[in-house]
């Protein structure tokens, strides 16, 4: 009886796993997207996102039914930019960490309700470069494959620019 009653004390402490609960690790499968400025669209192939490093090559996890967000993917590229051009560029990033995902038929979905917001600003040739990006997180799972599509906006030397970004992933 005191085993009975031992075993049913830990299962009560040991969190609770649901059928279907969306909670794992997620390995990255493949992206695309596309990217507007200035009214001429570029399309984004998954190597050229891979390549620009815009996708973590870790994996995704999912906690408690919460997507952990890489708010620094912009921050980095806009860094590796300034790299590249032998600038530095000085950036600040804010908004959600996290996406909680709610059952919704035989899916998890979730969405930020607030957009994570990159602002930058360099020197470069004696012009001030000033920028901002705004991403929203929209993120859908559905039994081992899970979908993120990331819609960013924002303005760059007052140019507009709109992107689009859809990754998947596989439990």
């Amino acid at each position: 009886m005191a085993f009975v009653v031992a075993a049913l004390v830990a299962l009560a402490a040991a969190p609770i796993a649901t059928a279907g609960s969306p909670n794992g690790s997620y390995k990255f499968v493949n992206a695309s997207g596309s990217v507007t400025l200035g009214g001429d669209t570029t399309e984004l192939t998954s190597d050229m996102i891979e390549e620009l490093g815009i996708i973590s090559k870790t994996a995704l996890q999912v906690k408690n039914n919460k997507v952990k967000l890489d708010r620094n993917a912009a921050k980095k590229l806009i860094t590796k930019l300034g790299k590249e051009l032998g600038v530095p560029i000085e950036t600040s990033v804010k908004g959600p960490k996290t996406v909680t995902l709610k059952k919704s038929g035989s899916s998890w979905k979730g969405r930020t309700s607030k957009p994570v917001v990159v602002k930058f600003s360099t020197s470069y040739e004696g012009e001030k470069i000033e920028g901002t990006l705004r991403s929203h997180f929209k993120v859908k799972v559905r039994g081992k494959k899970m979908t993120l599509e990331t819609p960013i906006t924002g303005s760059v030397l007052g140019y507009k620019i709109e992107a689009e970004a859809v990754s998947k992933f596989k439990r």
